[in-house]
């Protein structure tokens, strides 16, 4: 059987990388006893993917993992056992079962959604966000496999608004970026384009947008 686990990722493991946050969640499903299916080969691991990687840093609300089981277990019974085996850096919040010939989890994000919250004032904050959505290319490089390759930011830039300020003062940008193979956006960009230090701020990731279609 299938499950979707959606999970927070929590400031106690905001530095944790995605290597560490999958082997985490491996070891939590090691303590909980549950039965994974695991992978063919020389070296076989528990069948357990991610959505889509979470920068260092940052952390989320909003986790997505499938994950396998030899035997068909209740999902109260697997939320049960899984929830108590989760470090405090990860909170589980969702469990559901997945269609075995659903597509790849990958495979159908469309975007993600972030909070960002600034830590040092940002003047003109309304009129830099303006700007830069009304610009039609935003063009940079990034380096991919050792080459160099141009792209569009904008593109990958579906929406951007100033939220109020939050309880210390600081303010605050919800961003939604596309999220695909070779396409993801990512906030950090955004933010140098908005000409803030990525490094003054606080991202935490709200939502992975999904599709619907299947394989096939």
């Amino acid at each position: 059987m299938r499950y979707r686990l959606t999970f927070a990722k929590r400031e106690a493991m905001r530095f944790t990388g995605n290597l560490d946050l999958h082997r985490t969640l491996e070891r939590s499903m090691r303590r909980a006893n549950l039965p994974l299916v695991y992978s063919q080969g020389f070296t076989p691991r528990p069948k357990i993917t991610l959505a889509s990687a979470l920068p260092l840093g940052y952390t989320s609300e909003y986790e997505l993992a499938d994950f396998w089981l030899e035997v068909d277990i209740a999902v109260g019974d697997v939320r049960k056992v899984l929830g108590k085996s989760m470090p405090p850096g990860l909170r589980l919040i969702d469990l559901e079962v997945v269609d075995l010939q659903a597509a790849k989890l990958q495979n159908t994000i469309t975007s993600a959604t972030f909070l960002v919250s600034l830590l040092e004032p940002v003047p003109k904050l309304d009129q830099k966000v303006a700007a830069m959505m009304a610009e039609e290319e935003i063009i940079r490089e990034k380096i991919r496999k050792g080459k160099k390759r141009a792209y569009n930011l904008r593109e990958l830039i579906e929406a951007v608004r100033v939220l109020p300020e939050d309880e210390n003062g600081n303010q605050r940008l919800e961003m939604r970026l596309r999220a695909g193979e070779g396409t993801t956006g990512r906030p950090d960009d955004v933010l140098i384009e908005l000409r803030i230090d990525p490094l003054s701020t606080r991202v935490h990731r709200t939502m992975i947008q999904l599709s619907l279609k299947e394989d096939g």
